[in-house]
């Protein structure tokens, strides 16, 4: 039997003045992914997906952004969306003809499982490809704040490969996936959707990583031992709710934390409540739409 679940496609045009944080928005809303035009006055994205509750998570996020630009800005900006409904089943193959290889990092490229290798680009003689299978629910390394995540998670892992690693959120696998080819020997993973769960062990096994993932349903707070490295590419909010499980799984003196997923005009934010829970910003990069903090322990002083 087929399955005809339908497919959402929500459509957004927007002046050029809110073209980026409207894209942010939708980002946190829970899009794993857009689809960018330009149009003539500003810009066009789509979000795709199956899921009825996350397209109201996306629409809602669209009435809120646009009461807090009107209020900003002292007009009603141009934020226009409509829904398109798919109930054609051949969506869930088609889709991928247009999901393309990426560079991950300098030396990692990720190339989805349905492109044969000799359709790659030609990458430079020493990348290493990690092999996906496409998922609307999970990005395959487009996103900025995975790129951003894959870089600092690259070479920290090159300068101290025995580190051991847990990838909080690790949906698709790619973290994870960055850690042991830069050299990590095995890598623990948590997460709380058992969709991630499924998709990441697949994508273990087409790259022979399996043996060394471990992944789970669960929380940071499950693990008992600490790590040389956390790393957790997911939202803010969730990165505050989460930050003092994560503070607490880092080995107590060389520990790093990385968080990811902070839309920059929220970074300060985040690293005050980090600060304010024992922990110690060591690095950020900030770009135009995404930031990325590093974090260590404070160690209390001991009175003599």
């Amino acid at each position: 039997m087929s399955d005809t679940r339908p497919l959402f496609s929500l459509v957004v045009e927007t002046e050029r003045a809110v073209s980026e944080i409207t894209s942010l928005r939708l980002f946190e809303a829970g899009a794993a992914g857009l689809e960018e035009g330009d149009t003539t006055e500003g810009a066009r994205f789509v979000a795709y997906t199956e899921d009825a509750d996350e397209l109201e998570r996306f629409r809602t996020a669209l009435t809120e952004l646009r009461g807090e630009l009107e209020q900003r800005l002292g007009r009603q900006p141009k934020i226009e969306s409509r829904v398109l409904t798919d109930r054609q089943s051949t969506w869930r193959t088609e889709w991928k003809r247009y999901v393309r290889p990426v560079a991950l990092t300098e030396r990692i490229v990720v190339r989805p499982v349905h492109i044969e290798a000799d359709a790659e680009p030609d990458w430079p003689r020493n990348t290493t490809t990690i092999v996906i299978e496409p998922s609307f629910a999970f990005g395959l390394g487009h996103h900025a704040t995975t790129r951003m995540t894959a870089r600092r998670l690259e070479g920290w892992i090159e300068r101290a490969p025995d580190s051991t690693v847990l990838d909080v959120g690790f949906g698709s696998g790619l973290l994870s996936f960055v850690a042991l080819i830069a050299g990590a020997p095995s890598v623990d993973g948590v997460e709380v959707d058992p969709v991630a769960l499924d998709a990441a062990s697949t994508n273990a096994d087409l790259n022979g990583l399996g043996e060394r993932c471990r992944f789970s349903i669960g929380a940071p707070e499950d693990f008992a031992r600490p790590f040389d490295l956390v790393v957790a590419n997911i939202d803010a909010d969730t990165l505050m709710r989460l930050s003092g499980q994560l503070l607490d799984r880092l080995v107590p003196k060389s520990g790093l934390l990385i968080v990811a997923g902070i839309p920059s005009e929220r970074v300060d934010e985040v690293a005050a409540h980090y600060g304010a829970r024992g922990g110690r910003e060591t690095h950020r990069e900030v770009g135009p739409d995404w930031a990325l903090l590093e974090l260590a322990r404070h160690q209390p002083k001991v009175c003599p």
